[in-house]
């Protein structure tokens, strides 16, 4: 039984750190993908704490001790994606957001790092002072499940992001009733850690269609070849490792963090790879260099062949609403030509007349980027003065100087 709680626990760890790798290189600049790579990186590192603790105890006070800061977490960050998924401005339950539930939650985390009153992380027993993160824990589990019933009865089964957003919404209150098999006796340890795996799979996937959907783009294709390459490296690095561990005496501490850590570079490497790159670019290369920009465009050109969507449906066929959201997303990417580049909008008529050549993805973002801005051009007031602050400058300032001019 422990040798299989323990392989359950690892491969909680490896694909929650991989999905959450896969969603970070998707959509870094996205908030709801962003709260749902730190959800899934809080199971991870709350797997590799429960995993350290089962297999060596109070030897690995230290670690239990900093690993602390993933478990008041994933609660404050379901709710903050609860209010994300809500439609239009949210600025009240934002606001609650950011100072009242996450400030809780960082008094928590320097509880738990500090002192025993919280958990005594040599015999792992609850602290005196336990009921506050339990209070906090069926709280906030409470508010983000009914934030998440709200937003499933304002959702429309028109929209093209609703079966996508329904599986987020049912991954989330399978985590939220999960806190319910976390009772002490009510389950056997090894359902839950199926039942976490299970949730793991199913959120990861769910906030990775969302977000797919969202920009109109597919995941199959990209998923599938990041999933392959990560199985592979897996294979050919962790295999040393089956092997040590059959042919090892002892088990320590040091061999369990290294074995986590090299699990770690590979979920979160390997996904995250092209940004690894730009990176890597940044400091080999001078800003205006020619070769950098021919690499990044070459980075966009292979990313955006494998997420353009195999059956696009046509710009004119689409409704309304559909329009105006990819609209919307393509106006938050003005800034970013990857993300610009995989539009859908760029398929436009209005795009490709002004084109005169055979054009690629990153020539069509171009075009995309200046028909938006001379969209934009087209609010500014009839006025002698080239700026202004009156009413009447609302909508073209609304618009120009986050979008045009990237403040």
């Amino acid at each position: 039984m422990q040798t299989l709680l323990s392989i359950l626990q690892i491969s909680a760890y490896f694909i929650s750190l991989t999905l959450a790798g896969y969603l970070l290189s998707r959509g870094r600049f996205h908030p709801i993908s962003v709260a749902a790579a730190g959800v899934l990186i809080s199971y991870a590192l709350i797997q590799a704490d429960l995993y350290l603790g089962h297999e060596f105890g109070g030897r690995v006070e230290w670690v239990s001790r900093l690993l602390w800061v993933a478990y008041p977490l994933p609660v404050a960050l379901w709710t903050r994606i609860a209010i994300l998924l809500r439609p239009g401005d949210q600025l009240a339950l934002d606001r609650a957001w950011w100072t009242l539930l996450m400030p809780i939650a960082m008094v928590l985390v320097l509880g738990g790092w500090v002192g025993h009153e919280l958990m005594d992380f040599k015999t792992y027993d609850p602290g005196p002072l336990f009921w506050t993160y339990a209070v906090y824990n069926v709280g906030a589990t409470a508010v983000a499940a009914w934030l998440l019933h709200q937003n499933f009865k304002a959702a429309t089964k028109q929209d093209r992001a609703y079966r996508p957003f329904n599986a987020l919404r049912l991954a989330g209150l399978a985590y939220l009733g999960g806190m319910i098999c976390l009772l002490p006796g009510w389950f056997s340890t090894a359902f839950v850690y199926t039942f976490v795996v299970v949730d793991v799979i199913m959120f990861g996937i769910a906030a990775i269609v969302y977000d797919a959907v969202s920009e109109g783009q597919a995941m199959r294709r990209d998923l599938s070849f990041t999933l392959l390459k990560v199985l592979l490296a897996f294979i050919i690095i962790v295999t040393p490792w089956g092997i040590a561990l059959l042919t090892a005496d002892t088990w320590t501490p040091a061999l369990a963090l290294a074995l986590l850590g090299t699990l770690a570079v590979i979920s979160l490497g390997i996904p995250l790879g092209g940004h690894i790159e730009q990176f890597l670019d940044r400091l080999l290369f001078k800003s205006d260099s020619k070769d950098a920009e021919a690499r990044e465009a070459l980075r966009t050109l292979m990313l955006n062949e494998v997420r353009r969507p195999e059956a696009a449906p046509a710009i004119a066929s689409l409704d309304h609403a559909d329009f105006v959201r990819l609209t919307r997303r393509a106006l938050s990417h003005m800034q970013n030509l990857p993300r610009l580049a995989a539009s859908p909008l760029t398929e436009m008529q209005i795009v490709a007349k002004r084109l005169t050549h055979e054009a690629n993805s990153i020539h069509r973002a171009h075009e995309l980027r200046q028909v938006l801005t001379e969209c934009i051009e087209t609010l500014r007031p009839q006025s002698a003065e080239k700026f202004g602050t009156t009413d009447e400058w609302r909508f073209f300032n609304a618009l120009y100087y986050p979008y045009v001019v990237g403040i």
